[in-house]
């Protein structure tokens, strides 16, 4: 008997019909409320020395070119931080698409990278999607001959 009673008033209260006014409230969006995090930048690159696979000290990425990023986004962000495991480089302009840049760091030879960085495939109902699905690159510098 009592979930009877619950799923009337239920199905009184969706409806709108209780409502003083008579009319039908708005539902809130379905992600009203949800904090979502930061998402994973568009392109990390883990840059390891070719040779001791150890991370490489003062890698520089130049001549980088990305998608537009969204008006009001701040535009493209880039840079690495080293440790002595792997240096981890992100490119982001906060958009799918083609990005191109060169890595390199002093005695090693330059690495070009062109990286295709997918749009997501949105899922309809699901809160905190980025637009665009991240990659992760391994790059590999050589010593300077």
């Amino acid at each position: 008997m009592r979930i009877s009673v619950f799923a009337a008033a239920l199905a009184i209260a969706c409806s709108g019909s209780g409502s003083p006014s008579g009319t039908t409230a708005l539902a809130a969006p379905p992600c009203a409320g949800i904090a979502c995090g930061v998402p994973e930048p568009p392109v990390t690159l883990h840059v390891v020395d070719a040779i001791t696979s150890a991370g490489v000290e003062g890698v520089v990425l130049t001549n980088v070119t990305a998608p537009p990023s969204p008006p009001g986004s701040g535009g493209l962000v880039y840079g690495c931080n080293y440790d002595a495991h792997v240096t981890i480089c992100t490119v982001d302009a906060i958009a799918s698409g083609t990005y191109e840049l060169d890595v390199t760091a002093p005695g090693y030879a330059t690495v070009h990278l062109k990286v295709e960085v997918p749009p997501w495939v949105h899922v309809p109902g699901a809160c905190c999607e980025p637009d665009w699905v991240s990659q992760t690159v391994g790059v590999r510098l050589t010593p300077a001959a």
